[in-house]
């Protein structure tokens, strides 16, 4: 049972960068051939890490409500981002601009994280 899973683990860290290499080289043909997959490919590729920090993130001291505002945040900056680029929220006259709130929303959404990743490591 533990040769298995000393197996498997073994090809994970040693693979991992060349799964990553393949990964971005794939991401690359992908966006060349349709551009326009960019929004959806951000968010694929984002949705895996999100999900599993979700199932790890679980922290009996609250540093899981950083983990949940963050990911409120950044949702909201995605759409935000999103409505811009569908000129919803595309004013050039405006102070208000969605891709700027993008960026603004996404800063705090990082801060979220790692005042998460902070309680995480004080718990362990």
């Amino acid at each position: 049972m533990a040769l298995p899973a000393v197996g498997v683990g073994s090809f994970a860290f040693h693979a991992t960068l060349t799964l990553g290499v393949a990964l971005l080289v794939a991401l690359g043909v992908l966006l060349w051939l349709w551009p326009e997959s960019r929004r959806v490919l951000f968010a694929a590729v984002l949705l895996p890490g999100i999900v599993l920090e979700l199932v790890a993130g679980r922290s009996p001291d609250g540093g899981a409500r950083w983990l949940h505002l963050g990911l409120g945040l950044l949702v909201t900056a995605y759409a935000l981002w999103l409505l811009d680029q569908a000129a919803v929220l595309c004013d050039p006259t405006s102070w208000l601009q969605g891709h700027a709130a993008w960026h603004v929303l996404g800063a705090a959404a990082g801060w979220c994280l790692a005042r998460h990743w902070a309680a995480r490591r004080l718990v362990a």
